[in-house]
């Protein structure tokens, strides 16, 4: 997400909530923020309430919500020390066909390195790759729309940059989450984190190994460690990327991957989904951001589920910059209002 460069924190507050209750000019603004948050303007004369995948922004909290399937999303950013924003965003709500069909959300944080070539392109695409997967279970949806914007990654415009991936799909109280690369999502339950994302990054001696047993080359340098070549065709810190083809298809890079690892868990009333770049859990433990948004829901808790959660995701990214973050940052919360149905 990324409507001012100069912007140290852009916040917005996504509702997916009933389309009816919408107004005409609720709906402009809305598809007006969406164009900006996907970076290309929709196809002309789409009404996002009749279009079958739509995207609903608002900076402030809709009034009115839909009697199921409430969740409440807020978004910030900041770019600290860097001369460009390279992590995105986007949230991608599928309209049900029919009446009996179930609402299903995707939302996503990505963070672009080597250039914001290729974090565009994941960004403006991959709800269009996702869309085409409808209908089949979402691991097998996610694993299969991430495949095909790898391989289209393989093309020379893109060939020096890539990006990581934490994805979350959410269905009838049931979250798919998909990552790649070193962002990272956890779920928070009663405070506490019961649930994270493994990272794929050199710090874990079986992405190393795998990468040693492939014939890929790893390099340390200044305390850190890569996968590549510095001088020639260049290295990243993570074994796992979307992108990157230049390294990717060298012998140097044998053993870097796009494959995602995908787990699910249902969502219970009032649990916490985060999905952020590297930025923040570099200098934020995971039990310190659980510990951050339950400061922020205890204070506010007279103003609202809205309230609370744009405060708790701009105060991610302030306590980020507090610590020395020098990377972009990008905080995604989800909260889970209602419990899900029992099934028989």
């Amino acid at each position: 997400m990324n409507f001012n460069k100069n912007n140290l924190l852009t916040l917005v507050l996504i509702t997916l909530g009933s389309a009816t209750a919408l107004t005409a000019a609720d709906k402009s603004y809305c598809k007006k923020l969406a164009e900006m948050l996907c970076g290309k303007k929709s196809k002309e004369k789409v009404d996002p309430a009749q279009d079958s995948a739509y995207l609903l922004v608002k900076q402030k909290p809709l009034t009115q919500y839909s009697a199921y399937d409430k969740v409440h999303i807020a978004v910030a950013e900041n770019i600290n020390q860097r001369p460009y924003m390279e992590d995105r965003c986007f949230i991608y709500a599928v309209k049900p066909e029919t009446a009996n069909e179930k609402k299903e959300l995707v939302c996503a944080v990505f963070d672009g390195h080597g250039g914001s070539e290729a974090v565009d392109y994941v960004q403006q695409n991959f709800s269009e790759q996702f869309a085409k997967h409808k209908g089949i279970e979402p691991h097998e949806a996610l694993m299969q729309a991430l495949q095909k914007i790898d391989h289209d990654l393989k093309a020379p415009q893109f060939q020096e940059s890539g990006t990581t991936a934490i994805i979350a799909h959410i269905k009838n109280a049931q979250a798919t989450i998909a990552n790649v690369g070193d962002s990272r999502a956890i779920l928070i339950r009663d405070n506490k984190v019961i649930y994270e994302t493994t990272d794929h990054s050199l710090d874990d001696p079986r992405e190393i190994k795998k990468i040693k047993e492939a014939g890929g080359s790893i390099i340390y340098k200044n305390g850190g460690a890569y996968v590549g070549d510095i001088i020639f065709y260049g290295a990243i810190n993570m074994s796992r990327t979307l992108g990157n083809w230049n390294i990717r298809k060298r012998p140097i890079g044998r053993g870097i991957t796009a494959k995602p690892d995908i787990h699910t868990e249902k969502m219970l009333q009032n649990d916490i989904l985060v999905l952020a770049s590297d930025g923040i859990w570099d200098v934020l433990p995971c039990d310190t951001v659980a510990a951050i948004i339950a400061t922020v829901r205890k204070k506010n808790k007279l103003a609202g589920t809205a309230g609370f959660i744009k405060e708790a995701a701009e105060q991610l990214n302030l306590e980020a910059q507090k610590r020395g973050a020098t990377d972009n940052t990008t905080a995604m919360i989800l909260h889970f209002k209602e419990q899900p149905k029992k099934t028989r």
